[in-house]
């Protein structure tokens, strides 16, 4: 099945991260905070901010036997088909950036200490954030908008079903429901920002960056660059 074997390219990329990694994932939890997890179905999906959150927390709630958002001991599951998703980091920050920062009313309140909503002040703000809060991956406690992939969901130590990219999501779902014999149901509530494409509006948005501004983001992100083969040379 060509859908599996793309699946299992992803996990075994993220096998190589973890181990080229290791020293840096000494996670002192076992509990990932505020997931999506059915009992009923078996189903538990890890939901990263700005990669489809609002369309899965819909999907789960159609589904009998969900409940509100859940922070889970992973260790405890049994049978569960679990998956999670990602888009390019890049994207993502453009993403929380349209979302959070320009479309909203508290947008200009949540940067206050800057003379304007900008996406460059905005960057100035997410590195902040890092500085105070993040001194390692393990125990990263920055904004769940834009915290890396590896610090949310822990991928090098639960083991997924499926770990898939926001671009395939329909067909991924899918497959999925015939793993689960259920329906996922994709009857989209898409958080559309303005601006247009994310994708194209992140490129415009980066070039706008000083370079070594871009550098800084990406050593940020480099464990989920290296994780999910995006690559960094576009920006």
């Amino acid at each position: 099945e060509e859908w599996w074997d793309e699946k299992l390219k992803i996990k075994d990329q993220v096998d190589k991260t973890c181990k080229k990694y290791k020293s840096l994932m000494n996670y002192k939890s076992s509990v990932l905070l505020g997931q999506l997890y059915n009992k009923k179905k078996g189903l538990f999906n890890c939901r990263n901010g700005k990669v489809g959150t609002r369309s899965l927390k819909e999907i789960f709630f159609n589904l009998p036997g969900s409940k509100d958002l859940e922070d889970l001991n992973y260790k405890k599951f049994n049978s569960v088909i679990s998956f999670s998703f990602v888009r390019h980091p890049f994207e993502r920050l453009t993403s929380a950036y349209q979302n959070k920062f320009v479309d909203s009313k508290k947008g200009p309140a949540r940067l206050e200490q800057y003379s304007e909503v900008s996406f460059p002040n905005f960057v100035d703000f997410v590195l902040k954030d890092f500085r105070k809060n993040c001194k390692n991956l393990a125990t990263c406690a920055v904004d769940r908008h834009w915290m890396p992939y590896i610090t949310r969901c822990k991928y090098c130590t639960v083991p997924y079903t499926v770990i898939s990219k926001l671009g395939t999501m329909e067909q991924d779902l899918h497959y999925i429901s015939t793993m689960v014999g259920v329906e996922l149901k994709q009857g989209v509530v898409k958080n559309r920002s303005s601006g247009g494409s994310t994708e194209d509006l992140a490129r415009e948005y980066f070039r706008a960056l000083d370079r070594e501004v871009v550098e800084q983001l990406y050593q940020l992100y480099k464990v989920d660059f290296d994780m999910f083969g995006y690559s960094v040379e576009e920006y």
